[in-house]
């Protein structure tokens, strides 16, 4: 990669440093260095535990093996960004994604409204649904229905993270007025994830943006142009609409750029090298800092 090399519209402030499953001694100043480098933004993922015995398939991979959630540490993800925001400056602050379904939505938008104020407005929230039958039968929520559920959601999100009073009444949720404070002067972007066709007619439709998995790019790019043709059918502006792609993701100038073609606003990498085992966090310090000069060098903002 050579600084003559120019990426259109992805440059280090369109890169998310994902940290799920890092240590937790390694998040503090794998967040610092991201904010220091000046990365766009920093995601975690939302798990609230691993069933002992599960016959339930991982559905963004080809085996539907989901054994190696097992042993990725997941902190609660709200607490997680309210203790990287403390220690953090100007880097945007994600999950990717909040598993909406299996959390009642009042809550869910008390705590990201809170965590929005005291972040001063760095706050973007990735939502989805759980696709673990075990999340809803142990926390006694009923899976039927749960795509009704989350468009409902995602509306009383809208609503609640605004001032004033607003209520709710639907078929899975029903509240006479009631206002949270305080809320966040800016709005909340609401950025959804999933690939099955319903969800991405949501992510068009309901949201500021999609959150794609790992996929390859002839799968993506279909999944970008259902989702762009879900706008359109909609009357909505493509224009301002972000795609967040990760994992499979080439952390080169022609890879970055492959991906802006296919419409990728937004990308997540991992802080660490691909494949490569590391055990002491200033190395991967050292490697952001590698990352954050070639990304920077390759780069063309729009």
């Amino acid at each position: 990669m050579t600084s003559t090399e120019t990426v259109p519209g992805i440059g280090i402030e369109q890169i998310t440093v994902n940290l799920t499953g890092v240590r937790a001694e390694w998040l503090v100043p794998l967040a610092q260095a991201a904010d220091r480098l000046g990365f766009g933004a920093l995601s975690v993922g939302d798990s609230i535990f691993y069933p002992q015995e599960s016959d339930s398939r991982y559905p963004y991979n080809s085996t539907g093996d989901r054994t190696f959630l097992e042993t990725i540490a997941m902190l609660d993800p709200f607490v997680l960004l309210g203790h990287l925001a403390a220690v953090t400056e100007r880097i945007r602050l994600q999950t990717s994604v909040t598993k909406v379904t299996v959390r009642h939505p009042v809550l869910v938008a008390k705590q990201v409204s809170s965590l929005a104020v005291l972040a001063e407005g760095r706050i973007r929230l990735g939502v989805g649904m759980s696709p673990w039958p075990e999340d809803y039968s142990v926390l006694g929520i009923a899976e039927q229905g749960r795509g009704a559920r989350f468009e409902e959601a995602l509306s009383i999100l809208r609503s609640l993270v605004t001032e004033g009073y607003h209520e709710h009444h639907g078929r899975h949720y029903d509240f006479d007025p009631i206002k949270l404070n305080p809320v966040p002067v800016q709005p909340i972007a609401l950025l959804v994830g999933g690939h099955g066709t319903a969800n991405l007619r949501r992510a068009a439709t309901l949201g500021d943006g999609w959150i794609a998995a790992a996929t390859d790019h002839p799968t993506l790019a279909g999944l970008i142009e259902t989702v762009r043709s879900a706008r359109a059918e909609a009357n909505l502006d493509w224009q301002g609409y972000e795609v967040h792609a990760s994992g499979q993701a080439d952390r080169s100038a022609a890879g970055l750029r492959q991906l802006a073609d296919l419409g990728v606003t937004n990308v997540a990498i991992r802080p660490t090298p691909d494949g490569m085992r590391i055990d002491k966090v200033a190395h991967v310090i050292e490697h952001m800092e590698w990352l954050a000069t070639e990304l920077d060098a390759a780069s063309c903002k729009n």
